[in-house]
């Protein structure tokens, strides 16, 4: 059998190009099919608010198959999830004030912006 090296932060982020894909071609196309709101956007910012969570499932499931890499990286594993965490948190304050703006990466383009 051979072994494939997986690299579990270019799967995540394929993960993440795959969950933006579906949030905006697939699931868009159910509503309209099933007569759910007509050019609503909610879907994608609800979508927005969950990707931190989809990171953090594809990352961690990657590392399950890929255990020699694991061992050598357990340093940067333990960083790029609490990164997640504090994007998921920001993620949560944000759904919580209903608020898309304070979400970090558009905090991040108001700051480039002044």
């Amino acid at each position: 059998m051979k072994r494939i090296n997986y690299n579990p932060f270019y799967t995540a982020i394929a993960g993440l190009v795959i969950w933006l894909f579906v949030m905006i071609g697939i699931i868009p196309t159910f509503f309209e099919m099933f007569g759910f709101g007509g050019g609503d956007f909610g879907f994608f910012v609800y979508g927005l608010y969950l990707l931190p969570v989809v990171f953090l499932i594809v990352f961690n499931g990657t590392l399950f198959f890929n255990r020699l890499w694991t061992r050598k990286h357990i340093l940067a594993i333990i960083a790029t999830n609490l990164a997640v965490v504090v994007w998921l948190i920001n993620s949560y304050y944000a759904f919580v004030e209903r608020d898309f703006s304070e979400l970090w990466f558009f905090q991040l383009l108001d700051l480039i912006n002044e």
